[in-house]
């Protein structure tokens, strides 16, 4: 909460400075030779330089992970699921089926039991040019992407619009309304249903704007 509030007052601040003509980037609304602002940029700088490689590597390791999904045939119960969310540990199946009780599974209601498996990352026997070649392609990627777009607010507009409109509530929805399919029909599942319709509507409608 201390942190939203710092940048709540923040934002709220630098809008007031120059109300309509604040600029995407805040720094840009005040003079280069700013001694103050000038450190203001250099530690804004720092910290993206800095926080850029905690970006890269997750997205490499999510690429390489959806290139094994590709490749192997997930419908077999003895390929590791490579989209399962913890990612941390490498368990057998049958280990998995011995060690969980019936009080276990129903702690579960929603899912129906499932053949997959985490996997260690570790384990996932990424070659040394496979992992130079993904993370040179996100890397250039987002270099062409800043030097073709006009401003960072642009990548703010539309990722607010249509990337975090998917992550908190199109992808949920889909998700919920895809392990209860089979099941009776109830509010939760109508409340999904109508929270999926709005947000694709949300999003359509802010990305246009945007």
């Amino acid at each position: 909460h201390t942190n939203t509030n710092r940048y709540t007052a923040v934002g709220v601040l630098g809008y007031l400075y120059r109300e309509g003509g604040t600029c995407g980037d805040i720094l840009d609304n005040f003079e280069n030779d700013d001694v103050m602002i000038n450190v203001g940029r250099l530690a804004l700088a720092i910290t993206l330089g800095l926080s850029y490689p905690l970006l890269v590597l997750p997205c490499r390791d999510a690429l390489y992970r959806l290139i094994m999904m590709l490749k192997h045939d997930m419908s077999t119960p003895s390929i590791p699921d490579m989209s399962s969310p913890s990612f941390t540990r490498l368990q057998a199946l049958e280990e998995e089926a011995q060690e969980e009780d019936v009080m276990e599974r129903r702690s579960r209601p929603l899912l129906e039991e499932s053949t997959s498996v985490s996997i260690d990352a570790r384990r996932l026997g990424m070659s040394l040019k496979l992992r130079t070649i993904i993370a040179f392609s996100v890397v250039s990627t987002a270099l062409v992407a800043a030097c073709l777009l006009p401003g960072i607010i642009v990548v703010w507009s539309f990722m607010g619009s249509s990337v975090s409109v998917l992550i908190a509530f199109i992808f949920p929805s889909l998700m919920y309304l895809k392990i209860t399919w089979k099941r009776k029909m109830h509010l939760d599942r109508v409340l999904s249903a109508t929270l999926l319709v709005f947000s694709i509507l949300v999003m359509i409608g802010s990305t246009f704007e945007a």
